[in-house]
């Protein structure tokens, strides 16, 4: 059957191609898979383009491919349509001290579930006794929770939900012992036909040693339960990084796939778009990215309008609930859209911070130091601490959902911001206290009436100095009986006019 998810290698990476246009590229021979040259975008395994003759010409698989039932069929598409009903539960990893790992998987509560009882059970198909479960009660309506899956990786994911309304997929993919890639950044697992971008960091997670071309750092972090996990990023793009990759269903590329909502007006949270329109517009970049809503809605425009395969896409949404996905044969990224009223007042995450002792801390001006030094921070969702000396940021450290983070070596001078996505949500500075202006005065005055040592002449026109000391009474009323005298130490002098 003829192939027609089909791409070919170019100066700028893999791009989709079509017959015909393969046809103009080689009017008159034949291109061998063992070329490189086309290459199917399911199995990721190199293809045939036939020779001229009696038949019509069209992409194959090579006879001696074990993988020889690909899910392509002759579509009148370049790109295959993937389908998408429900959401799928995406996957991050952990790394504790360089030396270990876990999984955890990503949930939430979608608009429609108007209650959070019951419960989620997943299992790992490769061991038949594990088995996580945990109640819905723990799930957020607008944002991400990551549930654990222990450091046993499974090829699939059995999820199951009871006494819920919630759907969820009774199977997800999980981790291939061949090596799947997290970014290095959000820990995120890279769905299947992922962009990978030149000069980006990820971890690969893989039974086998790896071994990578000159143009690819690739560092070991840890081994833990037969498993390698590398901290990988490739420097230039050329064929040979590219072909690395792809040999593990990754495209290698220097810009990544995007998809950007523009208008109009929304709130944008994780994985939910609240809006109140019948259409809404995007922004698509990236080789062959497609959009597709369920239940189904019409894509009303798609007009390519610039040189980096940029798209800009109209959607009907006619359904209250939807669920938007983009991706090219795989689901690269999805979201609900959600026809609502926009104006609603959102809950500020909470963030609890306390010294070693439990004792809360409260935010702003503090003019003591936490017990020993130390906060704890436990914030709702992932975010980061900012943290300034004297005005300066001198740190930047990720934090954890549900997870303490600790503080240490405050002193005076130092400010902590807690950020929860791009929102400042607490903030402390420590600073010293100020002194009173009776506390200066008083200091001032024993300093003026300690001076001794040589005198010198004082007039009355000193009156003038003394005017300025009228928030300062006791110490006016000294300068004036010096003035009186006649006569005044030189060091309260200097003392005086230095103020």
């Amino acid at each position: 059957m003829a192939l027609t998810n089909v791409a070919m290698w170019t100066d700028k990476g893999w791009k989709s191609v079509t017959k015909d246009e393969a046809v103009r590229i080689f009017p008159d021979e034949k291109v061998s898979a063992n070329s490189g040259i086309f290459m199917c975008r399911l199995c990721k395994k190199y293809v045939t383009f036939t020779a001229p003759g009696i038949y019509a010409r069209c992409f194959k698989h090579s006879r001696g491919d074990i993988d020889k039932e690909c899910d392509d069929r002759a579509l009148s598409s370049p790109v295959q349509n993937f389908e998408l009903h429900t959401f799928i539960p995406p996957m991050r990893i952990k790394i504790h001290n360089n030396q270990s790992y876990s999984l955890e998987m990503g949930f939430f509560l979608p608009p429609d579930i108007k209650n959070n009882r019951g419960s989620i059970i997943i299992k790992n198909d490769n061991l038949s006794t594990s088995e996580f479960k945990y109640d819905i009660s723990r799930l957020s309506y607008d944002s991400l929770t990551y549930l654990q899956l222990g450091s046993v990786p499974a090829e699939k994911y059995i999820i199951s939900v009871s006494e819920s309304s919630l759907s969820l997929p009774h199977i997800v993919d999980g981790i291939k012992k061949s090596g799947v890639l997290f970014d290095y950044y959000t820990r995120k697992k890279l769905p299947d036909d992922a962009d990978v971008v030149v000069n980006h960091d990820y971890y690969f997670l893989t039974t086998k040693k790896i071994y990578v071309p000159s143009d690819i750092i690739g560092t070991q972090i840890c081994i833990m339960n037969g498993w390698y996990i590398y901290k990988i990023r490739a420097k230039v793009f050329n064929r040979s990084n590219a072909d690395f990759f792809f040999n593990y269903g990754y495209l290698l590329t220097e810009k990544q796939a995007s998809l950007t909502f523009l208008w109009p007006e929304y709130i944008l949270s994780p994985y939910v778009i609240k809006h109140k329109a019948d259409k809404i517009n995007l922004y698509i970049q990236g080789d062959s990215i497609i959009p597709k809503i369920y239940p189904i809605g019409n894509i009303l425009c798609c007009k390519y309008c610039d040189s980096d395969n940029g798209v800009a896409v109209t959607v009907e949404c006619n359904a209250r609930q939807q669920l938007l996905s983009a991706g090219r044969t795989k689901v690269l990224r999805y979201t609900y859209l959600w026809k609502d009223n926009l104006y609603t007042y959102i809950e500020p995450p909470i963030v609890k911070i306390t010294d070693i002792k439990g004792f809360e801390v409260i935010a702003g001006e503090n003019n003591r130091l936490p017990e020993k030094g130390i906060l704890q921070i436990t914030p709702q969702f992932d975010g980061y601490i900012e943290i300034l000396k004297d005005g300066w940021i001198i740190e930047k450290r990720r934090i954890n959902a549900n997870v303490i983070s600790e503080i240490d070596r405050i002193q005076f001078g130092i400010t902590i911001n807690i950020f929860q996505g791009l929102e400042c949500v607490w903030t402390v500075s420590y600073v010293r206290q100020k002194k009173t202006v009776s506390d200066n005065e008083e200091e001032l005055l024993q300093r003026l009436q300690s001076t001794g040592g040589k005198t010198i002449p004082i007039s009355h026109l000193f009156g003038v100095v003394a005017k300025k000391y009228n928030g300062y009474p006791l110490v006016q009323k000294w300068i004036y009986s010096q003035i009186r005298n006649g006569y005044i130490s030189e060091k309260a002098y200097k003392l005086i006019r230095g103020k």
